[in-house]
């Protein structure tokens, strides 16, 4: 197994390369090794070089993972929301992420699994992470909890709204707008007198900056709509 880990590391240092290019020449080593720890190497390597480098795909590249987006991508997100669901632990995620892309229905050119490959590279859940250590909260325990903690998550609610509302139209600043309200929140659950609350609280925070999401969203299509008419 460490000669293909090798091998599949040394395509990574190969020069006058891209992300593409590295998925066509990594596929075939994935394939003849069919593994879910290969997979999942790949994806770390594939992380760490798109941290490293800023090289730009060839337009005929661009419009070839274009062409596979059309085709695959509903399927694409069919299989990882099954995995997100089932919550299935990492070695699991990439074993049958990996089976099924090698197994896709009508799919047996291999510069079309290059490009799912690419496709799933620029995927916000790969690498995937999981800690296995999850803690439950009794839903009788869940709105006591809720209760004693009312005043902190309506504060994470203003400091994640100040965020959404500060980062407008203010590019350059973002990251550190970013780590201000992000002190703001650390500091926040800080004060939390065990780990439970600060899940409680944590849990609301997601739902705020996804619902900041949303309506951020709204914006700017209604934004285009106007623009257009």
């Amino acid at each position: 197994m460490e000669d293909y880990k090798k091998v599949i590391s040394d395509i990574f240092m190969e020069e006058k390369s891209n992300e593409y290019i590295i998925c066509k020449k990594c596929y075939p080593v994935l394939q003849e090794w069919d593994s879910g720890e290969i997979f999942e190497h790949f994806f770390q390597l594939m992380e760490e070089y798109i941290l490293r480098n800023d090289v730009q795909l060839q337009e005929e590249e661009k419009t070839k993972i274009l062409d596979v987006k059309k085709k695959y991508n509903k399927f694409l997100d069919g299989i990882l929301e099954t995995l997100i669901k089932d919550d299935v632990d990492k070695d699991t995620f990439y074993e049958k992420l990996w089976n099924s892309i090698k197994n896709m229905p009508l799919c047996d050119d291999e510069t079309e699994k290059a490009g799912i490959l690419y496709i799933l590279c620029r995927n916000d859940l790969i690498p995937y992470y999981t800690d296995g250590e999850t803690k439950e909260i009794e839903k009788a325990d869940l709105w006591d909890l809720v209760e004693k903690n009312t005043k902190d998550i309506i504060a994470a609610r203003s400091i994640v709204k100040q965020y959404s509302i500060a980062k407008e139209g203010n590019v350059n600043a973002q990251i550190k707008d970013g780590i201000k309200y992000a002190s703001m929140l650390l500091n926040l659950l800080e004060q939390c007198e065990d780990d439970k609350d600060k899940i409680v609280i944590m849990s609301y925070i997601i739902r705020f900056i996804e619902t900041n999401s949303m309506d951020t969203v709204k914006k700017m299509l209604i934004k285009k709509i106007s623009e257009n008419h």
